[in-house]
């Protein structure tokens, strides 16, 4: 570093991990900062600044307001929305501007909140405080009427000592008011379709557990035997199939679903028998898209695992 700053580093990455390019420099405070390029014509602000209390050291642009006394910067553009000047003086005159309703968040949609300076005036975001939609409900752990209230992605109870609140999307699925009336006053839904596990779609009514938050019961199924062997204990006549799962006695179980592919009878069949499949198109990855593979038993029988087709 000379001259109190480097050359244009590549490569620098943001908060939100983006990468850009800038030289570095040290600030009066002999800290290291981002050495930007002139972005437009500035002008003066008469508000002292919050951090530093200078008078006449805050200019603003098109892109930032900052000093040019202590390292203190507010980035105009915040989710979408770009402050405006009254709301810049605002913020360094009363450390929280008025309420905006027009930031955008990362899934598109808008939401209200404020721009606030934190104890190191810095400015972040505080959200508005979401208006409740009541429900009419006893609460079921603390048996309030009257206290049962939608808040955002919550059902929540304000009763005073209470602090019960359930996700209102249980397994990724979003509650109909059918459902609520049902799990509210039944205290269990009818099978709901579809439900999401960790790695499984699954059908199951939905019931309060002894903690009161919301748990699923499995449908109730008999069971069918499988008339195959089992593969981990060789025993004939133990295998039995309930819901979406193969199981026996020894331990050995077996999903019929992978990945978002229900397993024909052929592919569980040759599981059973070969412990390993024909190639299978459609499973599904994290990232979207899918992709092929075999299936074949670990040598314990304990687990299900993927063979592509270039180290089959």
């Amino acid at each position: 570093m000379t001259d109190g700053k480097t050359k244009t580093i590549n490569g620098l990455k943001s908060k939100s991990g983006k990468k850009f390019d800038c030289a570095l420099k040290l600030s009066p405070e002999f800290k290291v900062v981002l050495d930007l390029p002139d972005q437009g014509p500035s002008e003066t602000f008469s508000t002292p600044c919050p951090k530093c209390k200078g008078e006449n050291t805050l200019h603003v642009n098109d892109v930032k307001l900052w000093c040019s006394t202590c390292d203190f910067v507010v980035w105009k553009e915040k989710s979408k929305y770009v402050l405006t000047n009254d709301e810049l003086q605002a913020l360094c005159q009363n450390g929280k501007t008025a309420e905006i309703s027009d930031f955008v968040s990362k899934k598109g949609t808008t939401y209200k909140a404020f721009v606030v300076l934190d104890k190191d005036c810095k400015a972040v975001m505080e959200l508005s405080k979401r208006e409740l939609a009541p429900l009419p409900y006893a609460c079921p752990k603390c048996h309030s009427q009257g206290t049962v209230n939608i808040d955002g992605g919550f059902i929540a109870s304000v009763a005073e000592g209470c602090g019960w609140k359930v996700w209102k999307e249980p397994f990724q699925h979003a509650l109909t008011d059918e459902e609520l009336e049902q799990l509210f006053t039944n205290g269990k839904t009818e099978v709901i379709k579809g439900l999401k596990g960790k790695k499984n779609t699954f059908d199951s009514a939905l019931t309060w557990s002894e903690d009161f938050s919301i748990t699923f019961v499995r449908s109730e199924s008999s069971s069918t035997p499988v008339a195959k062997a089992c593969p981990k204990c060789g025993q004939e006549e133990t295998l039995n199939r309930s819901g979406r799962k193969i199981e026996c006695p020894c331990g050995f179980s077996l999903w019929t679903e992978i990945n978002g592919h229900p397993l024909t009878d052929d592919e569980i069949n040759c599981l059973l028998d070969k412990k390993q499949t024909r190639l299978i198109s459609g499973f599904k990855k994290k990232s979207g898209g899918t992709f092929s593979a075999y299936l074949k038993l670990s040598p314990a029988c304990d687990k299900v695992e993927y063979v592509f087709e270039n180290k089959k």
